[in-house]
């Protein structure tokens, strides 16, 4: 990734699974780290952390304008895919607001890319009704990220991150890991 070099780099979600991963990788090849975190322990490993909810209007605009990313990776935000109803509002506030919060701030700053992570979950036809209340917020994610694109001219890329697992993976209940288990 030798052309995120040197490159101001901010990670939603930077001490999960993926992104902690991702942020090892981007030390690595020489970015300058930014992460956000809602946990209030993290180590000085050479990059910059703030501390907060993406839910958070205020938060997300202020960190983005101190830091000025030129690439964003949204990591962060609600990733079980439960069906029931009490899970609406965790999915819609944890992914939808989070994203909008972000997409908004980073047009604002003129930030040069932005990346989502999507979901298998997600409905391909426009007829399709989403399978549950996280696959309609990650749904609805995509299509403003698609209108922050057409509207704001802001690149925006939505890669659909599915099965995902390895060292470290704290649910087992996924299928591959409760496979392996």
């Amino acid at each position: 990734m030798s052309v995120l070099r040197g490159k101001r780099v901010l990670v939603t979600g930077a001490t999960g699974f993926i992104g902690a991963r991702l942020v090892r990788y981007l030390l690595d090849a020489g970015s300058e780290v930014h992460g956000i975190t809602r946990q209030s322990s993290h180590v000085d490993d050479g990059m910059t952390w703030w501390q907060g909810d993406c839910r958070n209007e205020v938060f997300v605009q202020e960190t983005i304008a101190s830091c000025r990313p030129e690439v964003i990776f949204h990591l962060g935000g609600y990733v079980y895919g439960r069906r029931d109803l009490d899970a609406v509002l965790d999915a819609y506030h944890g992914n939808l607001t989070s994203t909008v919060n972000l997409l908004t701030a980073a047009a604002k700053a003129g930030c040069r890319k932005v990346v989502l992570a999507g979901s298998l979950e997600e409905p391909q036809g426009a007829y399709e009704a989403p399978s549950s209340p996280y696959a309609a917020s990650k749904w609805a994610c995509d299509g403003y990220a698609r209108m922050f694109h057409r509207l704001y001219r802001l690149p925006v890329v939505n890669s659909r991150i599915f099965m995902v697992y390895g060292p470290g993976h704290w649910e087992n209940k996924k299928l591959v890991p409760y496979l392996i288990d």
